[in-house]
């Protein structure tokens, strides 16, 4: 596509900004000190490129991220974006060995996010994990300690973390044996506050075979938190360790796997296959010394839920050059598959608080279960067109056709133009159109999340019956330029955008009486009530980067970015951010640092500042994190809980 996409490759590069059509310019950043710190994808992005802004849902340390890209798409759902590893859709942003990650990739336009379907309407984010390059076995070991404190005093204590990756590597010719593991402990300045987590992850790919190449890639994760903390309502504290536990448990299989054939020079065919699964298990305590707990003399909800995603996607590719010109096209299919499963047991009146919410089998008097299940199947062709002359100008077209089993009766198409020209040296103009989709499946008891008017009731024993669709259209015209000055040490790049959306809530009944009976029975979907909204979003980004001096002893580079946008939605409507890395011979330097203006608070945020010496082959680091922050922070750390500044020290050995 030549749409602006945006790239950072978080294992040495940082790219400004790229087009599908052409390569884009690299900055190089070898410090990876964000590492130490982050294990979340999402947190490796913050202040670096424009449009894209990353809270927190609830400003503690379990507290999810959320990704926003050119403001929110939707008043109905989360509007998250899709993460794409390793060409594998996840059920969910995926915590992953930060180590293992070789770059990041932000699709932003609707032009370039059509192909993806039903997914694409809120962005795309495609992670791709490392691959060594060399012959021969490489290892490498990282450690880090971490020391948080409150900002202001009185809000909590000092806490202690640490996080600790070993990687063996071996390349022999044409094959690849990546093994990896990574341990993290997480403490925060709230007392009861934390979690751990552990990844393995194996890989292995072969292009031994000139004619065959073959890759797969699998992670396991385990990991448990603790919370004491909590929104109880009006005249309570948020802190309350003796009476209020939200602890988790989870664990989690990936795997993504591809087969190429390279038929001939200019035919290919391709197929990635995945799966993830993701099973989390929730144990929520409310004592007495909450006004919930009290009122019912203790009340405990364990939940225990399970997502299964499977994903399928063969692809053929032809290319061709014709003298100057080059003409690629391409013809696909896809098969998405989620399976959701909730089981809820609430229990009231314990006759003994020893165990919690671990004992609400033996000691609660009052027990209710709940089961939950929503599946979501959907399959889908494209194809693409391009063509390119002599990197002067080119074009390229996506159509996309995807069906939802139970909810379509009929194809739903997506569609994107784009085009781009180069009239001088160095400069190049961009334009582009398309229509993205998302959606997401409901149960009736979920209908709530969705909704906020009143609808039809149903009675308790035929709520299974219901099924609600949430689905996203959003329709966007953008316009860019890039310039590549100063001999190519200065790379700017502009985007204005304006996209409509249509939100809309579609629900249905899947059954009926039967005849001459009470019972009830699965039948032909039938509608039950909609409703629909709209949003308007207008946008201009800005992106620099400059590679200030580029000796052999001294490189400094320095990457600004701004965004505003205007639309109904609270997010705010400029984003800043500003990077800088130095290094000078042994010694590296490194400053991230973002702000936000809203209608009617703003904040600026010194995000990280590291340094590191390599001493052979070991590295030194140091990096602190939240040093400073001006103004209201609502927009990083929402809800009752302090935020904290942060110090890590780090080691790194490589051999």
């Amino acid at each position: 596509m030549t749409v602006s996409r945006h790239i950072v490759s978080l294992f040495a590069t940082l790219v400004c900004s790229a087009h599908i059509a052409a390569a884009g310019d690299v900055v190089r950043d070898t410090l990876e000190l964000t590492k130490g710190f982050h294990a979340r994808p999402a947190e490796l992005l913050e202040g670096r490129l424009s449009g894209v802004q990353i809270s927190s849902s609830d400003g503690s340390v379990n507290g999810d991220l959320l990704v926003n890209i050119r403001g929110l798409n939707s008043l109905r759902s989360g509007a998250q974006p899709l993460w794409i590893v390793d060409g594998m859709s996840t059920v969910s942003a995926p915590n992953l060995n930060p180590y293992d990650i070789e770059s990041i990739e932000v699709l932003k336009n609707v032009s370039a996010t059509a192909i993806y379907g039903f997914k694409g309407a809120n962005g795309v984010i495609l992670v791709n994990t490392k691959r060594q390059t060399q012959d021969g076995l490489r290892t490498e070991w990282h450690s880090n300690a971490v020391l948080s404190v409150p900002e202001a005093s009185g809000e909590g204590s000092a806490a202690l973390g640490h996080n600790h990756s070993v990687a063996i590597s071996s390349v022999n010719g044409q094959s690849l044996f990546n093994l990896s593991g990574y341990w993290r402990t997480d403490n925060d300045v709230v007392k009861g506050n934390g979690n751990n987590s552990g990844l393995v992850n194996v890989l292995y790919e072969t292009r031994t075979n000139p004619v065959v190449w073959f890759s797969t890639n699998t992670m396991l994760q385990v990991g448990g938190s603790s919370s004491t903390t909590g929104d109880f309502g009006p005249g309570e504290p948020a802190f309350l360790p003796n009476d209020y536990d939200n602890d988790g448990e989870l664990w989690r299989a990936f795997n993504t796997t591809s087969l190429a054939l390279n038929i001939s020079t200019n035919l290919s065919f391709k197929i990635n296959l995945g799966v993830d699964y993701l099973n989390n298990t929730t144990y929520v305590w409310f004592g007495n010394g909450t006004a919930r707990g009290a009122a019912v003399n203790g009340e405990a909800c364990i939940s225990g839920s399970s997502m299964l995603r499977y994903y399928a996607r063969p692809l053929v590719n032809w290319h061709r050059f014709i003298g100057k010109s080059r003409v690629d096209l391409s013809a696909g299919a896809s098969v998405n598959g989620d399976i959701n499963r909730l089981n809820v047991m609430r229990g009231t009146d314990f006759f003994t608080h020893e165990l919690r919410a671990r004992g609400l089998n033996i000691h609660a008097s009052k027990t209710v279960i709940d089961n939950h299940s929503t599946d979501y199947f959907s399959n889908g062709l494209f194809a693409t067109a391009a063509y390119s002359y002599d990197d002067f100008a080119g074009a390229d077209a996506v159509i996309r056709a995807d069906r939802t089993r139970d909810f379509d009766d009929r194809a739903v198409l997506h569609y994107a133009v784009g085009a781009y020209v180069k009239p001088v040296k160095g400069i190049k103009i961009t334009a582009g159109y398309g229509m993205g989709g998302f959606e997401q499946v409901a149960d009736y008891d979920q209908f709530g999340q969705f909704v906020t008017e009143a609808y039809p009731a149903v009675a308790d024993d035929l709520t299974y019956y219901y099924k609600g669709l949430n689905r996203i259209a959003s329709r966007e015209w953008n316009l860019g330029a890039e310039a590549t000055l100063l001999g190519g040490r200065l790379d700017l790049a502009a985007c204005f955008f304006s996209k409509h959306i249509d939100d809309g809530f579609f629900a249905y009944c899947f059954g009926r009486k039967m005849k001459d009976s009470y019972l009830w029975r699965y039948s032909s979907r039938t509608d039950f009530f909609d409703t629909s909204s709209s949003l308007t979003t207008t946008g201009l980004e800005i992106d620099a980067d400059a590679r200030l001096i580029e000796k052999e002893s001294l490189q400094w580079s320095a990457g600004l970015n701004f965004s505003w946008t205007a639309s109904d939605t609270p997010l705010p409507g400029i984003l800043a951010g500003f990077n800088t890395a130095l290094k000078y011979k042994q010694f590296s330097f490194q400053a991230v640092s973002n702000g936000a203006a809203l209608s009617d608070a703003g904040f600026f945020r010194l995000g990280r500042v590291g340094a590191a010496y390599d001493l052979r082959r070991i590295r030194f680091s140091l990096t602190g994190y939240d040093l400073l922050i001006l103004g209201s922070v609502k927009g990083v750390y929402p809800g009752p809980f302090p935020y904290a500044r942060s110090v890590v020290a780090g080691i790194s050995v490589t051999f």
